[in-house]
């Protein structure tokens, strides 16, 4: 996304630019004597200097302004949000967590140790605050869609994770799978399907997937009515044979959707022609992504019984900690999170 942004922008002028500065770079800086790995050198020099600038002409598009200090949601380091990298802004969406919450947050190899039981009730802590199975891998997620508090809370979470890679081993069994069997997220008798896997969610309702678990039980530990697999209503030219379903129908006739394959074409296009489809004959459609799993609670507020909502707590910042990293005029107004 970076490069073909970047590209479009300098086009015209890259081909004279690209060869100037690789030739500033070799009569700069000493690669070596032989000239074929001076000349590599440079032009991967050029390619990394090339990609950063990507990043910086897309942010100038950007609907927050720029070089701006803040305190981290997490830890509440005063930190320069434009430090934060294109791959973190990918995953965690707007400024407020720093670079190093967003490292240990989102990598194996900045992941603290701890022992096996510590490693376990991470694993179960995660599952608790989102409502959503984790997969094996569910520390590079995308959560760049759930509410501020919500991110600020799974942010917390991940960064106290331990390391996740051994976890099956150390538990002796194969899979990550087998490790929610054993720590009891999963049950036992839930089938490995091509595409997901079939389970029953708490209400007894069958599931094709474990997202659509978490949302079923989502629905059911809130008190929402919702039937499963309702039909849309038959249409000559959409849905001539009235095969097509939705995934939940809720109290007040509200169609609600999961859209867990839109990376398959022909799941794309199905899910096009039942929106098409809710349109024509005006029914309520929500559609859901997988990214809104985590915050649930944002994406069905139109239903849930309004409730107060926990008071963020704050202290002073030290003095001495925020003068050596700031101007007194760009500190935020003497507060930060706790």
């Amino acid at each position: 996304y970076w490069t073909e942004l970047f590209a479009v922008e300098v086009r015209s002028y890259l081909p004279r630019w690209f060869k100037e500065l690789r030739a500033h770079l070799l009569e700069k800086y000493d690669f070596g004597d032989n000239p074929k790995y001076a000349g590599q050198e440079a032009t991967e020099a050029t390619r990394d200097i090339l990609s950063h600038a990507a990043y910086l002409k897309a942010a100038e598009r950007r609907q927050w302004p720029g070089n701006q200090i803040l305190a981290c949601e997490v830890c509440s380091a005063i930190h320069q949000y434009d430090s934060i990298g294109e791959s973190a802004s990918r995953q965690w969406g707007p400024p407020g967590i720093c670079e190093r919450c967003h490292r240990v947050a989102s990598s194996e190899g900045f992941a603290p140790r701890a022992s096996l039981e510590e490693t376990q009730q991470a694993v179960l802590g995660f599952w608790e605050l989102t409502g959503v199975v984790p997969g094996q891998n569910y520390r590079q997620k995308s959560y760049r869609s759930v509410s501020p508090a919500m991110r600020r809370l799974i942010a917390a979470q991940l960064a106290s994770t331990p390391r996740l890679q051994r976890l099956p081993e150390l538990m002796g069994v194969p899979k990550w799978r087998d490790v929610l069997v054993e720590l009891g997220i999963v049950g036992a008798d839930d089938a490995r399907r091509t595409m997901g896997t079939g389970c029953l969610a708490s209400d007894g309702h069958e599931c094709r997937s474990l997202g659509e678990r978490s949302v079923d039980d989502f629905l059911s530990s809130n008190g929402l009515a919702h039937e499963v697999e309702p039909l849309y209503p038959r249409d000559p030219a959409l849905n001539p044979s009235r095969r097509l379903r939705a995934d939940w129908q809720l109290g007040d006739g509200t169609l609600v959707e999961l859209a867990g394959l839109m990376s398959r074409r022909p799941y794309r296009e199905k899910m096009s022609i039942k929106v098409e489809l809710a349109e024509k004959h005006e029914l309520p459609l929500l559609i859901v992504h997988p990214g809104e799993l985590y915050d649930l609670k944002t994406v069905f507020a139109k239903w849930l019984v309004p409730t107060p909502e926990t008071s963020l707590q704050y202290r002073k910042i030290s003095h001495e900690r925020s003068s050596l990293l700031a101007p007194t005029s760009q500190r935020p107004a003497g507060y930060r999170l706790r």
